[in-house]
């Protein structure tokens, strides 16, 4: 869910690493560049019939958006035994809302991830280069820089943000 900074790289990597992937964003913009970037199919979240189509379907959901969320209706698209795993990060005031019925009588697990082991870094970057992972990024002059933030915040940058010195 989220194809934004982080989902643009985890549809690149999921795909590059066999899993047939779906994407879910709330940007109807996106569900192209989804697709291209490696999802197999592209849910909007206000798409009702598609999200009820998908229900139990997924062994992972792997949660890359910072914004709120329908908790519930995403545990409803893993299979019994599902794993929803955030590592977006939301505000640090930011509250999760779920209902203990859509975790325990199906034993799906809600698990989250920030960084990952550092162990783990030069493997994970090996792969990227040798898949042609690769972020998507603007390069504006940080003169630009408040623009550049404003981007990020009104959800229209595509996919990170460079500041460049020149």
């Amino acid at each position: 869910a989220g194809v934004g900074g982080l989902g643009h790289l985890a549809l690149q990597t999921a795909r590059a690493m066999g899993y047939h992937t779906l994407a879910l964003t709330s940007s109807p913009g996106k569900v192209a560049q989804a697709l291209e970037l490696g999802a197999h199919t592209c849910i909007l979240a206000s798409d009702e019939a598609a999200l009820h189509e998908a229900q139990g379907t997924l062994d992972l959901l792997l949660c890359t958006s910072s914004g709120a969320m329908e908790w519930d209706a995403l545990l409803d698209l893993l299979k019994p035994g599902g794993k929803l795993c955030l590592v977006g990060l939301p505000p640090k005031a930011a509250r999760m809302s779920l209902l203990a019925q859509s975790l325990v009588k199906q034993e799906k697990a809600l698990v989250g991830s920030y960084l990952g082991p550092r162990s783990l870094y030069p493997e994970m970057l090996r792969f990227a280069a040798e898949h042609g992972v690769r972020p998507l990024v603007e390069v504006v002059p940080v003169s630009q820089a408040n623009v550049a933030v404003e981007r990020v915040r009104s959800n229209q940058a595509r996919y990170r943000m460079v500041l460049s010195m020149e």
